[in-house]
């Protein structure tokens, strides 16, 4: 069965910081994250280089497939996200995230 993923778009803050970036995501974030009821999988994507790279706006992709009526599962995010740990390497103004709901019948 396809489920609902909660699709984020993100950038460290700078390039010198990306280290710092994808340490707090994968040690902190994605270890709170994991264990928000209804979270069912985590999967984190760097953009590739090539063709459309450069026009880009976001480097980072993580796309979080829920498990359960999607409503409650982010009512939770948000209520957890209060005392989630936080860093200054994420920029938390240029992210961008969405629900993204299957379509028909799923993979051919």
């Amino acid at each position: 069965m396809t489920r609902p993923v909660l699709a984020t778009l993100a950038n460290p803050v700078s390039p010198e910081r990306e280290g710092e970036f994808n340490t707090w995501y994968d040690e902190a974030h994605l270890k709170e994250m994991s264990a928000v009821p209804g979270v069912a999988g985590i999967t984190r994507y760097r953009l590739a280089d090539g063709p459309g790279a450069e026009s880009a706006e976001h480097r980072y992709l993580t796309l979080y497939e829920l498990d359960g009526d999607p409503a409650d599962v982010l009512a939770e995010i948000r209520t957890r996200s209060q005392s989630m740990t936080r860093s200054d390497a994420y920029d938390a103004a240029g992210s961008r995230m969405a629900l993204w709901v299957p379509v028909g019948g799923g993979s051919a």
